[in-house]
C-alpha cells in the first residue's frame, strides 16, 4: 500500500499530464484560431462564411484546427516526458528549472510556427496545383462546395501526421536530458 508521500508523487506527474493536454488545446484553439484568416490560402473571411452556415469552410476550418492540435501534441509530449522526469522522485535532476522551462516555452513556440508555416505552405502548393480548367478551391470553398472541403480537409490530415512526427523529433532533439550520473562497468 503506497503511503501518502508516495501517492503524492505519483499524482504530480499525472496532474501536470491533465493540465498539459488541456494547455496544449486551449492553446492551440485560441492562437490557431485567431491566425487561420491571415495564414491560409482563404481568399474570403472565413468567420463569415461560418455564420451563412458554409459547411464546406467549417469541415475545412474544423480539420485545420484538430490537425494543429494534433502537431502541437506532439510538440508537448517531449516536454512533457522531460517534466515528468523532473518531478519524479529517485530520477536524477534534468538541471536547472528555469532552464528546463525556457526550452519548453522555447520548443512549444517553435512548434507553432512550424505548424503555422506548414499548414499555410501545404494549402498553398496543394491549391497552386490542383488550379485547371477554372477551378479554384478557395473560390469553390466560398460557393460552399463541400467536395472540395473534405478534399482539402483530407490534405490537411495527411500533412499534420507527416508533419507531427517530424515536430515531435524535433522536439526529443532539443529538450535536456536529465544526467543519471556516472555508470561504472563490471568486469
Amino acid at each position: 500500500v503506497p503511503s501518502n508521500r508516495e501517492s503524492c508523487f505519483r499524482f504530480r506527474p499525472s496532474y501536470f499530464s491533465f493540465r498539459r493536454v488541456m494547455m496544449a488545446s486551449v492553446t492551440s484553439i485560441s492562437g490557431l484560431k485567431n491566425s487561420t484568416g491571415r495564414v491560409w490560402i482563404f481568399s474570403f473571411n472565413e468567420d463569415k462564411e461560418l455564420a451563412k452556415g458554409n459547411v464546406a469552410v467549417g469541415i475545412l476550418v474544423a480539420s485545420l484546427l484538430i490537425a494543429s492540435a494534433n502537431i502541437m501534441y506532439q510538440a508537448f509530449e517531449p516536454v512533457a516526458a522531460m517534466i515528468r522526469r523532473h518531478l519524479s522522485p529517485g530520477i536524477a535532476s534534468g538541471g536547472d528549472p528555469w532552464k528546463l522551462a525556457l526550452t519548453a516555452a522555447g520548443n512549444l513556440v517553435l512548434a507553432f510556427v512550424v505548424v503555422v508555416a506548414t499548414m499555410s505552405f501545404s494549402m498553398r502548393v496543394f491549391g497552386r496545383l490542383t488550379r485547371s480548367k477554372g477551378m479554384r478551391a478557395g473560390k469553390e470553398l466560398e460557393k460552399g462546395n463541400v467536395a472540395v472541403g473534405i478534399l482539402l480537409a483530407a490534405v490537411v490530415f495527411i500533412v499534420s501526421l507527416f508533419v507531427g512526427e517530424g515536430v515531435k523529433a524535433l522536439s526529443k532533439a532539443i529538450m535536456p536530458r536529465p544526467s543519471s550520473g556516472m555508470m561504472r562497468v563490471m568486469e
